[in-house]
């Protein structure tokens, strides 16, 4: 038998500096606004936090709500990528156990981390490559690719990126996000279906947007699943094992790889549209809160 996964890996807390929605409110949403599917998969990817450590994942997630915790990295930048290139920035989102990262920060990197838990610098794309050789926990998403003006990763970056994980023997679920939440038409044009995994996300920021549009639901993500995962995860919901919980995110993951053909993404514009407009006030408020710091986040 087949159960439905309703997929949302990309997902800003209040942990980050650009949304006021909690982890808890956004789980809360989820399992009794998504009663069509089986379950829901929640990533929490923070603008360069820490993320949460796997056992508060495991305290947060529900019966219909399994909380994968992640990091969405903004990576650093030459001055010779910004003159030739339209893009403002790298960014890399990776997902699954991170408990190990603030110990790694600390010891192998020259970076400080704040009190607000976060990572005070935008790392080399070479560190970040260094920190998944040394985790083999994780799972990676390029969000936003290309967008209609800017690129963030486009094709020939996501290529080479691809190819230095290769190079490494970096093994790990790879992603590339092809509808995001936001986008409030098609400006997403580059398909990667024929060459990489592909995902969906709302990269939902508040739950619910202008005119109270449902943010996190304006781009639906599903993939079917045997029946036996969530006979897992039924159980591990009621015992709240740490180690079977692991074994599920990790399994959770690689099934997103194996099965991705199976993957389903709608997007729905007008809910997109109204997100976008209803985030413009708060982004500029919160660009403004710690200036200047905040403003060239």
């Amino acid at each position: 038998m087949r159960k439905i996964l309703f997929l949302q890996l990309h997902v800003h807390s209040n942990r980050s500096h650009d949304s006021s929605t909690s982890i808890s409110e956004y789980v809360s949403y989820l399992h009794n606004h998504t009663l069509d599917f089986d379950c829901a998969i929640l990533g929490i990817t923070d603008h360069n936090i820490l993320p949460i450590k796997m056992k508060y994942a495991l305290e947060y997630s529900t019966s219909r709500v399994i909380v994968i915790p992640g990091i969405q990295w903004r990576l650093r930048q030459n001055v010779f990528e910004r003159l030739t290139k339209r893009s403002t920035r790298r960014e890399i989102l990776t997902l699954g156990n991170h408990d190990d990262l603030r110990g790694y920060v600390m010891e192998k990197t020259r970076y400080r981390i704040a009190e607000n838990e976060e990572i005070m610098s935008h790392w080399e794309e070479e560190e970040l490559l260094n920190y998944m050789a040394h985790n083999s926990n994780l799972a990676l998403i390029v969000p936003h690719p290309k967008h209609f003006i800017v690129d963030y990763y486009g094709r020939s970056e996501i290529k080479n990126f691809k190819k230095k994980m290769d190079a490494r023997g970096i093994i790990a679920p790879f992603f590339v996000e092809v509808k995001t939440g936001y986008d409030f038409f098609p400006r997403i044009y580059s398909r990667y279906e024929s060459e990489y995994c592909i995902l969906g996300g709302s990269d939902a920021h508040e739950i619910k947007g202008l005119f109270g549009t449902k943010s996190m639901l304006s781009v639906k993500t599903t993939i079917p699943v045997k029946n036996t995962l969530l006979e897992s995860w039924e159980k591990t919901s009621k015992e709240r094992v740490l180690a079977s919980f692991e074994q599920i995110v990790t399994e959770i993951l690689s099934v997103l790889e194996r099965g991705n053909k199976q993957i389903t993404i709608e997007k729905h514009y007008g809910r997109s549209a109204a997100q976008l407009v209803g985030l413009i006030p708060r982004f500029v408020r919160r660009r403004f809160d710690d200036f200047p710091r905040n403003f060239f986040k």
